[in-house]
């Protein structure tokens, strides 16, 4: 820190006399007095050259010495001056000449001799407030602050005027790293001196780091005072404040993207006079670029992030960690997970601990399919959070740590994304139990809920967070998938059209907006499957193919559709063949889904027929279906080869506990044109036993019971019949990437069946099948089987192969 040294030195040059320190000559007193002449204009190089010699030509010390020293001290040059010290007696020596080599000391950096000669300072001279202030700024030279401290405060109880010393507070407060405490004093000098520049430049200096940059260039009067450097970096601080500030929700979601538009031009147009004044890689030029980087992040520009943060590893440059952590966002969210990994891990080793970074590391092991590195790491970071943090202050304050709900939260999540929606659900309703105004808390049980196939409770729980908080976007966001599944439409695209209209830009949002025109888009769908059977009761060797074509939604509510079947299998008595081609209508709409179907069928004789299929959902476990069909899909083909067909009504319902468990039942009657009743009763119970991302295990008991009136018909028509079974289904999730995934199937089955007249006896069956689902849109299964069944108490042995589509176009 400078101090008015010269003019005080100066002071004491012209007004102190050292007589009798040597005697000296008429000649030499008039070489001194030139010297002197020179040294007042600021001629100190011909000063020197004629005070040399007078003070080499007398013993050491003298006056002409001691003058010279000062000499050197107003030419700055201090090397030359602790060249002297030995030659200077410190206890018999002058203060003036003291403070010079103190001063000259400190300059060098020799803060520990500079410190010995100020503290003789204050013994010699205990009054002298500047030895004692010089000596508190070598202290903190030396980061001494404390005993530096112990010298300043009382000066500073008795002086608060003093200049010097509140600059040496100023000093002692920035070197502590606490310019808030530094800043009232730089404020007291511009009071004292409001000429000084010095305080002026520190004040806004001060005012900038404490980041209050926009004030602090409101304040500069005079920008010559300041360097390019630090003009350069006010700026660049203002644009980071503001891209900070664009952060922060604005009172209208209209205005939300305002201050980081005008943060992102600012950034453009500091690069641009950094590089002309600084150069293309001078500090402020690349702290803006890094800027640049968060800023186009927060605005959703994730492309410009990844080129631009290219350019800069192409110029050799390496991104800091907060401006990495830009860099890692922006690859995640254009789904490029490998390499976000990689990304958060850098940032992280680098000790970017922030609580943020940890979760999207968390998302970013999800999208690469790593659940077990997904789970380990959420669980590590939840504990390493405190349940409470403390204030500041005597009282230390306790208060709940977001941070901690924060990550407890994402920490609940691994379960439901880990499809262990069971422990998800309770985990969630303890959380929101002990934090029930926590409307995050109840978004994502809400969308626990929706994931577990209870949309109706799911919508209660959207409801009353919205009623809470009408713009968390989480809510909002999840409302019209659910409004989806409760076929509230209307509802469903009112609030997608909203919320994109608002947020074109997020991920979740677009996302809905695309399962949206994903719903309105016309669907195509097919089963097709080939039998081969070593009896011949339902035939030896059959295909069959069922389609259904449906237009585009017709106001919300309803769909036409096209529907083609056909069936050609081979008999001992000649081929059977069905051709239906039908035309209907589906209308849904909450709680109820309806068909309607006229149809054309050619088999052995030409017949119109029609049915129609009602489903209702009382809630979200019970529904229940009745079917009516003047020609029925479950008449056999051997049967309509004769010219025989059946009218059916059927009745059903099914009991949905959650995703891992539901039961069925269903009653079925059948009246043939032969004359024959059937009636028919049937049930299931699936349960799922093990339930993970990758890999399910389910069970699934049916049960089947039929009786018939007619005997001796030409298709299998046994006069009672009963069967039982039970399939362990293997689920395998093979390959998953974001929309698009691949499962294996495998099915072992086995059973008992019974039928009048016959011997009973037991069966099985061996399945394997692929699924394949790309985008939303297409959906691609199939397999093969191979069962053994009893017929007539005989075995029969059938292979089938089979295939199902499904494609929105």
């Amino acid at each position: 820190m400078a101090f008015p040294y010269k003019q005080i030195l100066c002071t004491l040059f012209l007004s102190i006399q050292i007589i009798g320190v040597c005697p000296a000559s008429e000649s030499d007193d008039a070489t001194y007095h030139k010297a002197l002449s020179y040294a007042k204009q600021g001629h100190y190089g011909k000063a020197l050259t004629l005070l040399q010699p007078l003070a080499d030509k007398h013993p050491k010390p003298n006056r002409y010495f001691y003058d010279y020293l000062s000499v050197l001290g107003w030419a700055e040059n201090y090397e030359a001056i602790v060249q002297y010290e030995r030659d200077i007696q410190v206890k018999i020596a002058p203060r003036y000449v003291l403070k010079n080599l103190a001063f000259a000391q400190r300059q060098q950096k020799l803060f520990g001799k500079a410190q010995q000669t100020y503290q003789v300072m204050v013994r010699r001279f205990p009054k002298f407030i500047d030895a004692k202030i010089g000596l508190s700024l070598v202290l903190i030279d030396q980061n001494k602050t404390e005993q530096a401290e112990e010298v300043l405060l009382p000066l500073y109880k008795r002086h608060p005027e003093n200049v010097d010393l509140l600059y040496a507070m100023a000093y002692l407060r920035e070197t502590e790293r606490k310019p808030l405490l530094a800043l009232p004093l730089y404020e007291k000098i511009v009071e004292i001196k409001p000429l000084d520049q010095i305080s002026h430049k520190k004040r806004i200096l001060t005012l900038n780091r404490l980041g209050a940059s926009h004030l602090a260039y409101s304040l500069i009067e005079d920008p010559s005072i300041f360097s390019k450097v630090e003009l350069a970096r006010i700026r660049a601080d203002m644009a980071a404040h503001r891209t900070r500030w664009g952060s922060i929700p604005p009172l209208q979601e209209k205005d939300r993207f305002k201050e980081t538009d005008l943060a992102i031009q600012k950034i453009n147009e500091n690069i641009d006079e950094a590089r002309i004044n600084l150069g293309e890689n001078s500090p402020v030029t690349l702290n803006n670029k890094f800027n640049q980087l968060v800023a186009l992040r927060n605005r959703y520009r994730m492309e410009e992030v990844v080129t631009a943060s290219n350019q800069l590893a192409a110029d050799g440059i390496t991104i800091p960690p907060y401006a990495q952590n830009s860099v890692c966002d922006a690859l995640l969210y254009l789904e490029r997970p490998d390499e976000a990994e990689k990304c958060y891990l850098e940032v992280i080793l680098a000790g970017h601990a922030n609580v943020n970074t940890k979760v999207d590391l968390f998302y970013a092991y999800l999208e690469n399919e790593k659940f077990s590195e997904a789970q380990q790491w959420i669980k590590k970071v939840a504990s390493e959070q405190p349940n409470v943090i403390r204030g500041a202050g005597k009282k230390r304050v306790l208060k709940g740590n977001p941070k901690k709900t924060q990550t407890e939260t994402v920490k609940s999540l691994r379960a439901a994304f880990a499809d262990d929606l069971d422990l998800a659900d309770s985990q969630f309703n303890w959380l929101h139990n002990n934090a029930s105004y926590n409307t995050n808390l109840r978004r994502e049980l809400a969308n626990i809920y929706y994931w577990r196939g209870w949309p109706r409770r799911a919508q209660e729980e959207y409801d009353i967070g919205l009623h809470q908080e009408s713009k968390n976007l989480g809510l909002r966001l999840g409302l019209p998938r659910n409004q989806l599944a409760l076929n509230e439409y209307r509802e469903s695209e009112q609030s997608i059209d909203q919320l994109f209209a608002r947020y074109p830009e997020d991920k979740g949002v677009a996302k809905q907006k695309k399962l949206w025109g994903i719903h309105n888009m016309r669907e195509f769908r097919t089963d097709v499957s080939f039998a081969r059977s070593s009896g011949g009761t339902f035939g030896s060797e059959g295909f069959n193919m069922d389609s259904y074509l449906f237009s585009a939604p017709l106001d919300y509510n309803y769909r036409a559709y096209l529907h083609h079947r056909f069936n050609e299998t081979e008999f001992e008595e000649g081929d059977g063949l069905l051709n239906h081609a039908g035309i209907g209508l589906e209308y849904s709409a909450p709680d109820l889904l309806l068909t309607g179907e006229l149809h054309h069928n050619r088999y052995e004789n030409n017949r119109v027929g029609a049915s129609v299929l009602g489903q209702y959902q009382f809630d979200d476990h019970l529904s229940s279906f009745l079917s009516l069909e003047s020609l029925s899909r479950d008449t056999p083909l051997r049967a309509l080869n004769q010219g025989i067909y059946a009218k059916s009504v059927s009745l059903g319902g099914q009991y949905r506990w959650h995703e891992s468990r539901s039961a069925g039942l269903n009653l079925a009657y059948l009246d043939f044109s032969d004359g024959n009743k059937r009636e028919s009763f049937s049930g299931f119970w699936s349960e799922r036993w093990y339930n993970r991302y990758d890999y399910k295990l389910s069970t699934r008991i049916d049960l089947f019971s039929s009786k018939n009136s007619k005997k001796n018909t030409i298709y299998f028509n046994p006069e009672r019949d009963f069967s039982s079974s039970i399939a362990f289904e293997n689920d395998f999730l093979t390959w998953r990437e974001y929309e698009n995934s691949f499962y294996q199937r495998f099915i072992v089955s086995t059973g008992f069946y019974n039928q009048k007249n016959f011997s009973s006896g037991g069966t099985w069956a061996l399945q394997y099948e692929h699924r394949w689902k790309a985008r939303n849109r297409f959906e691609l299964l199939y397999g093969t089987s191979y069962a053994k069944n009893l017929y007539d108490g005989d075995y029969e042995y059938e292979w089938n192969y089979y295939l199902t589509l499904d494609w929105r176009f």
